[in-house]
């Protein structure tokens, strides 16, 4: 039975939506064109196992022939909850960092993987990574990071270069930055040697959940870090126009492009994914609207930092949110 008879059987009890529940989407646009060129009598159907993709079919004017769709399906509700998750993320995120740094410095070897996966994750941003895709594409992540994708540097760090998710279109291979912490590099060094955790033909389906908040998940960790090297970029491109005094300074809406730009090369997706998928609307509108400049007299205390930040994007990134849920 193929994946589409499935869907079929899941969802013979369900009513079609109605298109204004997905005309805004990605797929919504899609769906309205070839219905009004190619096909008619077009159905969509919510796959009740995953809420972001859909199934669809629809009948062909010419032949009769019924067509069966399958795609992901976009709805305004899903990527508002996304985000908001963010936000709760960020509350979280320094409770977060005590655990997995706890579990690296456990005994056992499970949950220093899972300690120092988290790590990886946090600070570069990485893909969660799964074998699925390592065995369909070739393609790595950090749940499938092996010994030949360590790289030794001159000053005693390490860092890790293997082919993401873009290597089939791009040819280019994703190389983390530099991991210069002792006892981190100690630990990934002893799970490398073991038969476990790290290995080349032994990768083991890691599941996250149980390690994050109720409702959070792994992927969080590369949408908290996009949204952070965004306003940190933004925050620079803001500070070097104050310094600025012969050439003309940038206005805001071209800094909120220049820094969405720069995000999607430090996380090596597209330009397109990173201001749709992982930035969050309400955060760039802010800045395009509100700029970066002064902002103590922006935000009530600004200063305060509850949430235990160590750094100043993080804060601000924070403060945003707060004024988007508060």
């Amino acid at each position: 039975m193929t994946l589409l008879k499935k869907a079929k059987k899941r969802t013979r009890s369900q009513d079609c939506l109605d298109p204004s529940e997905y005309e805004n989407s990605k797929y919504g646009k899609y769906a309205s064109r070839i219905s009004r060129k190619t096909y008619t009598d077009i159905c969509v159907l919510r796959n009740p196992s995953r809420t972001n993709q859909a199934y669809a079919y629809a009948r062909n004017k010419k032949s009769g022939v019924v067509k069966d769709f399958y795609t992901k399906f976009y709805n305004r509700n899903a990527s508002k909850q996304k985000f908001k998750n963010l936000w709760k993320f960020g509350q979280q995120i320094g409770q977060i960092r005590s655990t997995y740094m706890r579990k690296i410095k456990s005994k056992h070897e499970k949950e220093q993987a899972y300690g120092v996966m988290m790590y990886i994750m946090d600070v570069f941003g990485t893909r969660v990574g799964s074998l699925a895709h390592k065995k369909r594409y070739g393609t790595i992540g950090t749940s499938t990071l092996g010994p030949s994708h360590i790289l030794n540097s001159h000053d005693q760090c390490i860092l890790f270069r293997y082919p993401g998710k873009l290597f089939r279109k791009t040819k280019k291979m994703v190389e983390t930055g530099k991991i210069c912490d002792p006892i981190i590099i100690k630990t990934i060094q002893k799970l490398m040697s073991g038969n476990n955790y790290f290995q080349k033909d032994k990768a083991r389906k890691m599941n996250f959940s149980d390690m994050l908040p109720r409702g959070l998940t792994a992927k969080y960790f590369r949408t908290w870090r996009a949204n952070v090297l965004f306003v940190k970029h933004a925050l620079k491109l803001t500070q070097n126009n104050s310094t600025k005094t012969t050439t003309k300074p940038l206005r805001r809406w071209k800094i909120v492009s220049l820094s969405i730009e720069h995000v999607s090369e430090v996380l090596h997706h597209s330009y397109q994914a990173c201001k749709k998928s992982y930035l969050h609307p309400g955060v760039r509108e802010w800045v395009e609207r509100n700029g970066l400049e002064d902002l103590d007299m922006k935000f009530k205390n600004f200063k305060s930092n509850p949430y235990g930040f160590d750094n100043e994007a993080e804060i601000v990134l924070m403060k945003i949110l707060d004024e988007q849920y508060v």
